[in-house]
């Protein structure tokens, strides 16, 4: 496929196929608590062409068809669209590459990290020496879950430490 790469998002076309079945109330009260994490007021638009689950479920087989070919698949959510949320967003794409894709949690990882970095031409995306330490820590192994990545003990923001504490008083601030 001569380097062809594919961000799929997924999880805005779940969010929107949601929003058709739950409605906006119910959607907005769900993220009500997350939006104060974003750190800037967010406005929903209105969507002008919602997805259902059956155009999920058409994007995910495309997308696992592509993938098995040989397309590259990055990591991506098209936040600020409705009810995309930034972070959270990064959360539900793994997973929905990992449940509706049956890609590994390693594969999933890959598309947020050495993937990313070969199809940009950086050199990023690994744990190494040399590399600047954009990274974080948690308890659990990812492999297993990726679940525990909601739960972040340490970051390092270009070689800069963040403890859980740091990051916690962090968001008392925003909110």
């Amino acid at each position: 496929y001569n380097g062809a790469a594919l961000c799929p998002t997924l999880i805005l076309t779940k969010q929107t196929a949601r929003l058709l079945e739950e409605g906006h109330d119910s959607l907005e009260r769900e993220l009500a608590d997350k939006l104060r994490y974003t750190g800037t007021p967010i406005q929903w638009k209105k969507i002008k062409r919602p997805r259902t689950r059956d155009d999920l479920n058409r994007a995910a087989e495309l997308t696992k068809c592509l993938y098995r070919a040989g397309v590259k698949l990055l990591l991506g959510t098209d936040t600020h669209n409705p009810y995309v949320l930034p972070g959270y967003a990064t959360h539900q794409e793994l997973e929905l590459l990992v449940g509706h894709l049956g890609l590994t949690p390693y594969e999933a990882l890959r598309t947020g990290t050495v993937d990313a970095a070969e199809f940009l031409g950086v050199n990023a995306g690994t744990i190494e020496p040399g590399q600047k330490a954009n990274l974080v820590l948690v308890d659990k192994n990812p492999l297993d879950n990726l679940a525990v990545l909601e739960k972040t003990s340490d970051v390092f923001v270009r070689g800069r430490h963040f403890t859980r504490e740091t990051l916690e008083k962090s968001l008392k601030v925003v909110s």
